[in-house]
């Protein structure tokens, strides 16, 4: 058995260990029961003739890991949103108008 995977993120262990079992690898999780503790380190081993496949798997989940962490870090710009909003207030504001003066008197 090698090991493919160490570190003390829980949420890509979990994920590749779902990865693993969708390509019907077998591995021996570590540090499967204890979550929610302080400094826990995960980690997974896999048979010598899966390694290669395995990795490839962790590979693809760091990478992934790495593009969310970079969407988690973007600050959010409501500029846009209060340019439309007011764009959409001015139209109501002036179909009102027109409908005033558009009406009949009598």
């Amino acid at each position: 058995m090698v090991s493919i995977f160490n570190s003390d993120d829980s949420h890509s262990f979990e994920i590749i260990k779902l990865k693993l079992r969708e390509k019907n690898i077998q591995f021996i999780p570590k540090g499967d029961n204890t979550k929610g503790m302080k400094s826990v380190r995960f980690e997974i081993f896999v048979r010598v003739e899966d390694a290669a496949k395995a990795n490839a798997i962790v590979e693809d989940v760091k990478e992934g890991s790495k593009h969310s962490s970079l969407r988690k870090n973007k600050k959010h710009n409501p500029v846009i949103g209060i340019i439309v909003t007011g764009i959409i207030l001015l139209v109501i504001v002036l179909l009102f108008v027109l409908d005033v003066f558009m009406r009949d008197p009598s």
